[in-house]
């Protein structure tokens, strides 16, 4: 079984994305969705609105986030 590293996202924080095709964009979290949401590839994942430094707010799987701060 693999375990995971727990991490305390938080809005506001600023966070990297690290898969294609955001990575290595960075941005901030602005929601954390509660439940996991169903992302564009049919997984269901933990997942966080990001609005990146261009203006763009994307979702992303909280997996695929680094925090910065």
């Amino acid at each position: 079984r693999m375990v995971q590293e727990m991490i305390d996202f938080r809005s506001g924080q600023t966070v990297r994305v690290n898969t294609l095709p955001y990575m290595p964009s960075v941005g901030s979290i602005v929601n954390i969705h509660p439940e996991p949401v169903m992302l564009s590839n049919g997984l269901l994942a933990r997942a966080a609105d990001v609005a990146l430094k261009n203006g763009q707010q994307i979702l992303v799987p909280l997996n695929n986030l680094d925090v910065l701060e």
